[in-house]
Order: C-alpha cells, then sequence, then structure tokens
C-alpha cells in the first residue's frame, strides 16, 4: 500500500525513531494505532496532523506499507485513510516541488474538496510565488 511519512530532522519519526532511506523494516509485535507500528498516510496534507512543517524543518517520504495493515478514519474531523502497519519502506523522499506540485493538482482536479487543500495550506508553509500560483488556481 502506498502512502506518504513525515520524519523529524535525522529522518526521526514522531516517537524518535531514525530510519534510512531505501530500507525496509519490520515490526514483529502486534500493531496499534498510535502506539505500536509503522504510521503513514495515504493524502500528503494528512502527515501535517502530526508533524509541524510550517515551524519545523521536516522530510517528506513516499513509502509502502505492508504486512499486517490498520486502517484509521477520524470522521469528526474529517481525516481518512491513515494507516498503521507491521512492514514499511521509505522509497524516496518528496522535494518541495513535489510537494507543491501535488496541492496544485488538488487545486486543479478536487477543488470541490475544500477540506483537505485547507488542511494542506494550513499544514505546509509556502514562498509568495507558491502563495500567488495558489490564489491563481483558485476559483472564486
Amino acid at each position: 500500500m502506498f502512502g506518504y511519512k513525515v520524519f523529524y530532522k535525522g529522518l526521526k519519526d514522531s516517537f524518535g525513531n531514525e530510519h534510512t532511506l531505501g530500507k525496509k523494516y519490520k515490526l514483529d509485535e502486534e500493531v496499534k494505532w498510535s502506539q505500536n507500528g509503522f504510521h503513514f498516510c495515504k493524502n500528503l496534507e494528512d502527515t501535517f496532523r502530526y508533524f509541524d512543517a510550517i515551524n519545523s524543518k521536516v522530510q517528506i517520504a513516499d513509502v509502502s506499507g505492508a504486512g499486517d495493515i490498520i486502517t484509521v478514519n477520524d470522521e469528526y474531523y474529517g481525516y481518512y485513510d491513515m494507516y498503521v502497519c507491521s512492514n514499511i519502506k521509505i522509497n524516496n523522499f518528496l522535494k518541495r516541488e513535489e510537494i507543491i506540485n501535488y496541492l496544485y493538482k488538488l487545486l486543479e482536479y478536487d477543488i470541490i474538496n475544500r477540506d483537505r487543500i485547507i488542511r494542506f495550506l494550513s499544514g505546509y508553509k509556502l514562498n509568495d510565488y507558491e502563495i500567488n500560483k495558489v490564489l491563481s488556481l483558485i476559483k472564486i
């Protein structure tokens, strides 16, 4: 299963565990949301719920989750397709351009889903050029 995961400086996850690009990790214990396992999100903007990408330097990776996988949906806050799994591989780190292009695609093809766009904009720091491009894509 493909998704996104955010890391702090030193490739540390929110639990303080260090990771390596391209490496596969396996958990031999029971997978439990917010307690045990490798967490990731299907939608990039949902990763910002758990990491402060505005005030902290973070790296966003695309990952492959496998093995035992638990899906968590927080309908109250509108977050869907969040996962915790027993096996994960960190495939690639996204460049800033790729992250911003993800937002542009949301704006071009998914304008109806304002919540996803708002989650992205409230969780990721944009520069002036990027803000102006966003504004040009918003149909008001």
